[in-house]
């Protein structure tokens, strides 16, 4: 628990110096909260990092599918603790971008795409 928390503290300041990091910081806000047993406001603030991490993420960027991927497992997580359907709704809405947005490319094998963007 506590190194989840030195890496947050570490990520905060890296997003004052590259927003790019945000989404890796939403992933560490989303472990902390699995770790914690649901405490809310580390999921929301997960959910808020990733949602600008994607904002800033322009179309085509490569690591766009898995910072949406990403998005639709915080949602997922902040669902099973609250059975809010609107989560539900996010997290489908995200992963079906993210399937969109990899469909094109033939470079990525189709083992690596369905292990990574399986609906939970």
């Amino acid at each position: 628990m506590r190194n989840i928390s030195e890496a947050i503290r570490n990520q905060e300041r890296a997003v004052q110096l590259t927003p790019a990091s945000l989404d890796n910081l939403g992933i560490s806000y989303s472990h902390r909260f699995q770790c914690t047993l649901g405490d809310l406001d580390d999921i929301s603030e997960a959910i808020r990092n990733q949602q600008r991490a994607i904002r800033l993420t322009p179309d085509g960027h490569a690591d766009l599918p898995a910072q949406l991927s990403n998005l639709r497992n915080s949602f997922l997580l902040r669902y099973e603790h609250t059975g809010n359907l609107d989560d539900v709704s996010e997290a489908i809405k995200n992963q079906e971008r993210a399937v969109q947005l990899t469909r094109w490319t033939r470079r990525v094998p189709r083992a690596i795409l369905e292990s990574h963007f399986r609906v939970a």
